[in-house]
């Protein structure tokens, strides 16, 4: 027999709502100033939303794009190569990309590749707002 949901019972398969890989939020502190806040991984699954999202923030020369990277959980090589190709996209337009991130899981990465060098990181997302 079956019995109707209750109000606060959960339903039986509870996965039947997929919980999304990576989510980002964007914010626009100024006009010159882009923040994209990611929570979540960034591997081969999630880089097209990440650079779908992120390419008309790279459009504007002067513009300067936070990517702050301190919700993730997993950055795979696919994350890496998208770093890079969102950073030669950015040098081209004449905008400053630089990364917030606070967690070996994004440090050792970026450090291991020598994008840590090639990209700007920072502690914060106010350390990086603050950088002129």
């Amino acid at each position: 027999m079956n019995d109707p949901l209750q109000a606060d019972e959960e339903p039986d398969d509870a996965s039947a709502v997929p919980e999304l890989p990576l989510r980002i939020h964007i914010e626009q502190p100024d006009r010159r100033t882009t923040v994209c806040r990611l929570r979540g991984d960034l591997d081969m699954r999630t880089t097209r939303l990440l650079r779908d999202e992120l390419a008309p923030c790279l459009e504007t020369p002067g513009q300067k794009v936070v990517l702050d990277m301190t919700g993730i959980g997993f950055l795979g090589s696919a994350g890496l190569s998208e770093l890079v190709g969102s950073h030669e996209v950015a040098s081209e337009r004449g905008v400053t990309l630089l990364i917030v991130a606070d967690s070996r899981t994004v440090l050792r990465p970026l450090e291991i590749t020598g994008l840590r060098s090639l990209i700007r990181t920072f502690p914060s997302t106010e350390a990086a707002l603050a950088d002129v």
